[in-house]
């Protein structure tokens, strides 16, 4: 939906500008603490929306008005890479004197990249049953150096996932030690995820195999199991 452009009673830059890295989490404006207009916002007695300056909807594209939290809220976030550069938003709204009032808020979208290793990392292995292998993972960069980089193992669907290896956080090495001759001609899967710790969106998967040698082994050779015939005779109450 378009709101038509208006002939304002009052527009006020409520700042020189906000700074938003592209993918990360809810960032709050909030407009009685970081901007001296909390008096025009207080004017706006008939509702207040949130809309970018060609008076198109701003919800949901470069984030949320709140009018509740904190006496009024801009809650800034956007994953769309369209929405990179500076981004013209204002909160629109009439007294109960028919005076139409405008704050406008210019949010800097700037491109975001996730981090990454510094150099290449192995993402496959192979291994025989009483291996014990530690692999270090090199460290993490944050290209923009905007937010901590962070990183952790999860499981493929639908794939087995290495029930041996075990993950340091503290030193960020992966350790692998399959024991049981039970793992031995498997091949199992899982992934390590590097991310930014403050968005759920800018991240990257590599994806991980782990072979390991050997044949599978089958229970009922393995175990050599031998079949037994009996009878058993009736029991009742008197046995």
């Amino acid at each position: 939906m378009k709101y038509p452009k208006m002939c304002a009673s009052s527009s006020v830059n409520m700042t020189d500008g906000v700074q938003y890295y592209r993918g990360q989490n809810e960032t709050p404006y909030i407009i009685g603490r970081q901007s001296s207009v909390a008096g025009a916002l207080a004017s706006m007695d008939n509702g207040q929306t949130y809309l970018f300056e060609n008076g198109t909807s701003a919800t949901g594209l470069i984030g949320r008005w709140d009018a509740q939290y904190a006496g009024g809220t801009i809650w800034i976030q956007t994953d769309s890479q369209e929405a990179e550069g500076k981004q013209r938003t204002m909160i629109r709204g009439c007294s109960n004197f028919d005076d139409l009032l405008e704050l406008y808020l210019y949010v800097n979208v700037i491109k975001n990249t996730y981090p990454d290793f510094v150099k290449e990392i192995e993402t496959t292995w192979t291994l025989a049953v009483g291996d014990v292998f530690e692999y270090n993972l090199p460290a993490l960069k944050d290209e923009e150096g905007n937010d901590e980089p962070e990183l952790y193992i999860s499981n493929m669907t639908t794939q087995p996932f290495p029930p041996f290896l075990y993950f340091n956080n503290e030193t960020n090495s992966l350790k692998f030690s399959p024991h049981s001759v039970w793992y031995q001609g498997h091949t199992y899967y899982f992934i390590i995820i590097v991310k930014e710790k403050h968005s759920d969106s800018v991240f990257y998967p590599y994806y991980c195999t782990v072979k390991m040698s050997g044949v599978k082994i089958n229970p009922e050779v393995y175990f050599n199991f031998t079949d037994i015939t009996f009878k058993m005779s009736p029991i009742d109450r008197y046995s």
